[in-house]
């Protein structure tokens, strides 16, 4: 039996994005298991068009420390409360969620925050059907990409970060490819220097990945999304398709 994924990108911009589009947010789906990954702003909006709440998913996993990537658990809290929803579980890398703890207990509900149950991942965890591996990225805070991988499919999210060889590994693996393309070429220097990716240095990864596979670039801002809709990139190499999902786009792997 082919088990493949289904991806749901909830959230697909960044700080200084579009308002039609949430902060970092998806869903990965198999036959056994729902993992949320990362929880931006607006995120909890989409979470309530999939008529979903916290309780319905079996794992939150956040990739660093930085507001935009879990503030949205405050208000999909309180929609949850309001369906009796208390609990839910949050997985983040060891170096992320000393810091991540408090931040997020601090902020959610007195109601819902006692409940609320984390988990550290150093390299690998097995949940149900599914296989979670972190890689390092290379962003100023500690932050950790994630590889999910099924029987047949394999996903990665390189969360923020700017270009350095410890991405390949991830690349090489995946069916998917879920990367950052914060700013346009131009700004390549500001990139490097604040963790971040260029649109050409994204679509430079395809030489990594495999023939025929897609990457879908996310966490985009106005300025790096202005340079997609003008078509000023280079060719993705690999015969790699490029996918620019807008919020709420599905796709399976």
């Amino acid at each position: 039996m082919v088990i493949r994924l289904r991806v749901y990108f909830l959230g697909t911009g960044g700080a200084g994005g579009s308002p039609n589009r949430a902060h970092n947010c998806f869903i990965i789906e198999s036959r056994e298991c729902r993992l949320l990954i990362d929880f931006g702003e607006g995120c909890s909006w989409r979470l309530e068009e999939l008529g979903l709440t916290l309780c319905d998913i079996d794992l939150i996993y956040i990739s660093h420390k930085h507001v935009d990537h879990w503030v949205g658990l405050f208000d999909s809290s309180v929609f949850a409360l309001s369906k009796g929803c208390r609990s839910f579980k949050i997985l983040a890398h060891d170096d992320v969620l000393i810091d991540l703890i408090n931040l997020i207990i601090n902020t959610l509900p007195k109601e819902i925050s006692k409940n609320v149950r984390f988990e550290a991942i150093r390299n690998k965890l097995t949940i149900r059907d599914l296989v979670l591996e972190v890689l390092p990225s290379k962003h100023p805070v500690p932050t950790y990409g994630l590889i999910i991988s099924s029987k047949d499919s394999t996903v990665y999210y390189t969360a923020d970060t700017s270009i350095y060889d410890g991405l390949i590994n991830g690349l090489k693996k995946a069916d998917l490819v879920i990367h950052e393309a914060s700013l346009p070429d131009e700004l390549s220097s500001l990139a490097d220097q604040k963790g971040h990716t260029t649109i050409s240095q994204a679509l430079n990864q395809t030489k990594y990945m495999k023939s025929g596979t897609t990457i879908a670039l996310v966490h985009l801002t106005m300025q790096s999304e202005r340079q997609l809709l003008n078509s000023k990139v280079i060719k993705p190499q690999n015969d790699v398709r490029v996918l620019i999902p807008y919020d709420g786009v599905i796709l399976m792997i």
